[in-house]
Parts: structure tokens; C-alpha cells; sequence
């Protein structure tokens, strides 16, 4: 009895052990991959500033994540942040270099297009504009996309973070005087990860397919139309003018 008492305080020891190893390295791998995601996410804010749009509720998310889990000093002060710095220390040092002086791109950035205002020199749009231009995109996932917004809702094992992201972003850029198709372009990839989400959940049969066909190529040339038409056409419009001038 004795020797089996000890067996088996040996082996509940070892379990343990192998718990506990078992969590650091967990958490190693979690620390790694949100330092590789930081700098992803600040270096698409060096290549363009309006990306922080899009990240900032998922960033967002992510700090509630580790704050109810006790990791805001470990994970995020000690590690993601130094990484966000570093990224956009190297970038300032590049322009400046290359300026001549001390040149920090984003404030310029920021300082131009919002608080002078600039942008409205290429355009004005009203705020259905950013929203068309997502259904344009998506072109007939749409159909899907609604679907896959609409299911996801309703299954509480999903996370409704990134359908609110892409709400959020469209709702920004829709209060931004000028609005443009390529301003959306990074919300294409969840999108179409939502569209193949409600496509793979929904019981919708192409038992013609000949009519969608047809349906589909009208479609698509009725945005062709647009686009050609309606959408972007202002500098085919300014010289056109010049010319009769």
C-alpha cells in the first residue's frame, strides 16, 4: 500500500509538472504570436495610417483578453508594445533620413487629410458611396456575406469582434468626405471569409445553373457600367472640359 501510495504521488507529481510545463510553453507561443501580430499590424500602419482604423477594435479586444487574464504588464507592456515602438522608430528613421530633417509621416498624414482637409480636392462623396463600394466588391458574395453576418450572430461558439470591425470601418470611412473603392480593399479577406462562412452554412441550391449564369454576367456588367459611367470619372470629366475650354 505504501509503495502504491508513493507510485501514485510520483505520477500525480509528474502530471503536474508536465502541467505546468505544458502552460509556460502555451504562453510562450502566445507571447510570440501576438509579438509577430504587433508588428504586422504596425507595419500596415507605416505602409498606410488609415489601417489603424480597421485594428483598433480588435486591438482593443485583444488588451480586454489580456487584462482579464492577468497579462497586461507581461504580454502587452513588457512585449507588444516595445514591439509597436520599435516598428515605428525604424519607419521615422527612414523618412527622416530620406527628408533630411526629423519627419514624422503619419502626424502629416493625419494633419492634411482631417484637420485641413485636403482630400476633398480629389472628390466628395456622400456616406452611401464606402457601403456601395463594398457590395461592389464582393460582387455575388454578398448574398453569402449576409448570410454568414446573420449565422454568425446567432452561434455563440463565433466571436462577433470582426463582423463589428467591419462594420466600424465602413462607418468611419462613410463619415470621411472623400471616399474612394481602394480605402475598403483590406476588408475584402474577411469578407469573403464571412461570405464562405454562411455559402458553407445555408441550404441554397443552384439547380439552374444557366439562369445564374446569365444572372451573374448582367450583373457584372451593369458594375462595369457603373464603374465606366457613373463612379471615378471625374478626371475623365476635367478633361473634357479643359478641352472645350
Amino acid at each position: 500500500d505504501d509503495c502504491h501510495k508513493t507510485k501514485t504521488r510520483q505520477i500525480s507529481v509528474s502530471s503536474t509538472d508536465e502541467e505546468s510545463h505544458l502552460k509556460i510553453t502555451l504562453m510562450a507561443n502566445n507571447d510570440t504570436n501576438s509579438m509577430i501580430y504587433v508588428a504586422i499590424i504596425a507595419t500596415s500602419f507605416v505602409l498606410r495610417g488609415t489601417t489603424a482604423i480597421f485594428w483598433l477594435p480588435l486591438v482593443l479586444y485583444h488588451c480586454k483578453i489580456l487584462y482579464e487574464n492577468g497579462h497586461i504588464v507581461n504580454s502587452l507592456i513588457n512585449k507588444m508594445i516595445p514591439v509597436a515602438i520599435t516598428v515605428l522608430v525604424i519607419a521615422t528613421t527612414i523618412d527622416s533620413i530620406f527628408h533630411g530633417k526629423v519627419a514624422f509621416t503619419h502626424w502629416n498624414f493625419f494633419k492634411l487629410n482631417l484637420l485641413v482637409d485636403v482630400n476633398t480636392q480629389c472628390g466628395v462623396s456622400n456616406g452611401v458611396m464606402t457601403v456601395l463600394y463594398l457590395v461592389l466588391q464582393l460582387n455575388f458574395s454578398i448574398v453569402g456575406f449576409v448570410i454568414g453576418l446573420w449565422k454568425s450572430m446567432k452561434d455563440e461558439k463565433l466571436c462577433n469582434i470582426y463582423s463589428f470591425a467591419i462594420f466600424w470601418t465602413v462607418y468611419v470611412f462613410s463619415n470621411i468626405n472623400h471616399q474612394e473603392p481602394r480605402f475598403i480593399l483590406p476588408l475584402l479577406p474577411l469578407s469573403i471569409g464571412y461570405a464562405a462562412y454562411g455559402a458553407s452554412r445555408s441550404s441554397i441550391h443552384l439547380n439552374h445553373k444557366s439562369s445564374v449564369y446569365i444572372v451573374y454576367i448582367v450583373f457584372n456588367l451593369l458594375i462595369m457600367s457603373m464603374w465606366q459611367f457613373f463612379l471615378q470619372v471625374g478626371t475623365e470629366n476635367t478633361t473634357t472640359f479643359l478641352g472645350k475650354e
